[in-house]
């Protein structure tokens, strides 16, 4: 099947792929507006830059036996990802465990109870037991520099990419301490 025939065979499924972006956003995303027809023509977007994509006949042939063969569309992760992208774009991403919740959820900042450190505080006195050189070449790049590496190196005489590897070092170290508090 060559491209064009490929797009023009997808399109006369438009009708049928819209009513399964719709009752994918029904069934998993409440929301006051409808987001539908805008997520299918992404998902149309989507399809044509990866026919486009492709080289020969065989994998525009492989491409639409596996999503549009049979009547059976197996889109449903990428209209999902569609939706949740829209969505985000418009920030009323609602998490698919709470979907079936009345409203909205509205993202919230990390709260920090009373007598309880903030995670800065806490990355804080993990970072005072560290080797002085890795200590302090942490709290230039987090706290003077803001994360510009070249700007850092510059003014420190501190070669790039030793900075670039004790703050790779470091956020590791920090990672590794911080996500059996966070995680379990």
């Amino acid at each position: 099947m060559k491209k064009r025939d490929a797009i023009n065979y997808i399109a006369k499924k438009y009708e049928q792929i819209k009513k399964q972006v719709r009752d994918i956003e029904k069934k998993y995303f409440k929301t006051d507006k409808s987001y539908h027809e805008d997520v299918t023509q992404d998902l149309f977007i989507k399809i044509q830059e990866t026919i486009e994509k492709c080289e020969d006949e065989d994998c525009v042939d492989k491409f639409v036996d596996r999503y549009f063969s049979d009547d059976t569309f197996y889109t449903y992760i990428p209209i999902k990802n569609l939706i949740i992208e829209t969505l985000r774009k418009e920030k009323f991403y609602v998490p698919l465990s709470e979907a079936n919740t009345t409203g909205l959820i509205d993202y919230q900042s990390d709260i920090t109870l009373p007598g309880e450190k903030s995670i800065n505080d806490k990355i804080d006195v993990y970072v005072k037991g560290f080797m002085f050189k890795d200590k302090k070449i942490w709290e230039l790049y987090r706290y003077e520099f803001k994360g510009h590496t070249l700007k850092m190196s510059k003014e420190t005489k501190v070669a790039v990419s030793t900075i670039y590897r004790t703050v790779k070092r470091v956020k590791l170290k920090i990672k590794n301490k911080l996500k059996d508090i966070y995680y379990g």
